[in-house]
């Protein structure tokens, strides 16, 4: 999952990928932290993946919106 987050202190955007743990872990197990890309942002429950969507607070900052290679097409063609 990848989407557009806003630093809250700088308001700088940028484009991070975020993992989903398995049911009912709360942080990565071994096999997913050797199995994913070592570009994981942040790690969000089943449940918070199910629920993210834009003002999803991190705490230090906020998403603003889906990035993965659909929704880019759609935000770049809408802005044209």
């Amino acid at each position: 999952m990848k989407f557009l987050i806003q630093w809250k202190d700088s308001k700088e955007e940028e484009v991070h990928r975020f993992g989903v743990l398995n049911a009912g872990d709360t942080k990565p197990n071994a096999q997913q932290l050797e199995d994913e890309d070592k570009d994981i942002f942040f790690w969000l429950t089943q449940e918070e993946a199910l629920a993210i969507g834009a003002d999803y607070d991190g705490g230090d900052w906020v998403v603003l919106r889906c990035a993965c290679d659909e929704c880019q097409e759609y935000w770049g063609a809408s802005n044209e």
